[in-house]
């Protein structure tokens, strides 16, 4: 009976002792470094948030009721941003053959981006009639002129992340997991470029014999332009998201202690985005982070 309880008390010493030893209070995973792209989903500036932007310019004349606004210039994907990042991570609740969550910590810089608007006007007047010396068909020219605004408020992008991520085992794994970012919007500027131009081209309407040739005497014709610009420093801001990391993973090495340590990544990250600029206020968006980056088992 003595023996049974002796041989009981120390299974149950083992037993604690293997469960404190597997689970240590932090456990180092990995380095890593990425770059890719940062869409942050900004629309279009808008008649009055232009007028916030330019306030304290002598080019912009603050009056665009005659031109039109050209939305596409102002895709939220095109002006995304390139991006790096980088940091370490730990496993604060590994446990032997089970790592648990990665916890990652990092900083991440993200290259001008921001919001822009395009207002263009188009004006014309009949200008002049051709006749030809063969056919005795007549071709309308018109005098044509007008201006241009392209326009946008951008800056820089610097913060700290931080995510949680879950990992599957293998050589090639899958991961997911949520995160946050947050930092500060710095640089922030408002660009204006201003152009004007002038010359004759086909009129619109149709020559004589019914035929229309818009190209007949070149675009514009071989008349004037002329280009100006304008930056205006607007101080610094502040942004934060929150993300979704989804990503693949592949590891180099099957044996050897350096390259069994190296993998490659992918990762896609859709994200809600809060950002505040002291002319535009407090914005919300959706956009993604693209990246492809290496990480090192430490």
């Amino acid at each position: 009976m003595k023996a049974a309880s002796l041989l009981v008390g120390i299974l149950l010493c083992n037993v604690a002792l293997a469960q404190e030893g597997d689970r240590p209070p932090t456990a180092l995973g990995h380095a890593y470094v990425a770059g890719g792209g940062f869409f942050a989903g900004e629309g279009t500036l808008f008649p009055q948030d232009i007028t916030r932007i330019t306030t304290g310019s002598t080019l912009f004349t603050g009056d665009l009721s005659a031109y039109k606004n050209y939305d596409h210039y102002g895709d939220p994907f095109i002006m995304g941003a390139g991006l790096f990042t980088g940091g370490l991570s730990v496993h604060p609740l590994r446990k032997v053959n089970a790592p648990g969550p990665e916890l990652r910590l990092g900083f991440i810089y993200g290259g001008r981006s921001g919001r822009s608007a395009y207002y263009s006007r188009l004006d014309s007047s009949p200008y002049d009639t051709l006749t030809s010396g063969q056919t005795g068909d007549q071709y309308y020219v018109d005098s044509v002129w007008g201006s241009s605004y392209a326009i946008a408020q951008t800056y820089e992008r610097f913060g700290l992340d931080a995510a949680l991520v879950w990992h599957t085992q293998g050589r090639w794994s899958i991961h997911a997991g949520v995160g946050i970012m947050a930092g500060v919007l710095a640089n922030v500027r408002t660009t204006i470029q201003y152009e004007e131009f002038s010359g004759v081209s086909a009129a619109s309407t149709s020559s004589s014999s019914g035929n229309y040739y818009p190209y007949a005497y070149g675009y514009y014709g071989t008349g004037d332009y002329s280009s100006s610009s304008e930056t205006l420093q607007r101080g610094t801001g502040w942004w934060t998201s929150l993300y979704t990391p989804l990503g693949l993973d592949f590891r180099f090495g099957r044996t050897g202690d350096f390259w069994i340590r190296v993998h490659a990544f992918m990762e896609l990250r859709p994200q809600l985005v809060v950002q505040h600029t002291t002319d535009l206020g407090t914005t919300t968006s959706f956009g993604a982070q693209s990246l492809f980056g290496l990480r090192f088992r430490l």
